[in-house]
C-alpha cells in the first residue's frame, strides 16, 4: 500500500508539473482553470484536479491554523486581548470565544464551498487572473465571510 501511495504521488506531481511555475508559484488563472475543469466533471487529469484540491485545502487549513496560533499567542501574551475573554480560564474555550472575530466562515463550510466561492469571486474579478492565487483566495474568503 505504501508503494502504491508513493507511486500515485509521483504520478500526480509529474502530470501537474506544467501548471506550476518554475519558482513554485501558482497564478489565479491556473487555479481557476484547474478548479473549473474539476468542478465540471469533465476532468480526466488527476494532476489538474489535485492542483485545485491541494491549493484550496492547503490554503484554508493553513489559514485556520494560523488564526488559532495567533489567537492563542495573543490571549497568552496580550493583557488587552485577554480582557475580551475575562472569566474564561481554559485556553481552548478562550480561543473558541474569539475565533469568530478572526475567522468568519461558518464551521459547516466545505472545501467545495470554498472552491465555488473562489470561482464566483474570480468570475467577478477577471482583472486579477495574473495575481498569485493566495492573494485572490484570501480576498474571496474575506469577501464572502466578512467578520
Amino acid at each position: 500500500m505504501k508503494k502504491l501511495v508513493s507511486t500515485m504521488i509521483f504520478v500526480l506531481s509529474i502530470t501537474s508539473i506544467n501548471a506550476v511555475a518554475e519558482d513554485g508559484s501558482l497564478d489565479a488563472a491556473t487555479l481557476v482553470g484547474a478548479c473549473k475543469l474539476m468542478t465540471s466533471g469533465k476532468s480526466t487529469n488527476a494532476g489538474v484536479d489535485s492542483i485545485c484540491i491541494f491549493a484550496i485545502k492547503g490554503f484554508v487549513d493553513g489559514f485556520k491554523s494560523g488564526v488559532n496560533k495567533g489567537l492563542s499567542t495573543a490571549l497568552i501574551n496580550d493583557k488587552q486581548a485577554a480582557h475580551t475573554v475575562k472569566g474564561i480560564k481554559d485556553l481552548t474555550n478562550r480561543i473558541d470565544a474569539v475565533r469568530s472575530l478572526a475567522y468568519c466562515a461558518p464551521a459547516s463550510t466545505t472545501y467545495g464551498d470554498f472552491i465555488r466561492n473562489y470561482l464566483d469571486f474570480m468570475g467577478r474579478n477577471p482583472q486579477r487572473m495574473s495575481e498569485d492565487y493566495k492573494a485572490t483566495l484570501l480576498d474571496s474568503i474575506e469577501n464572502k465571510f466578512p467578520c
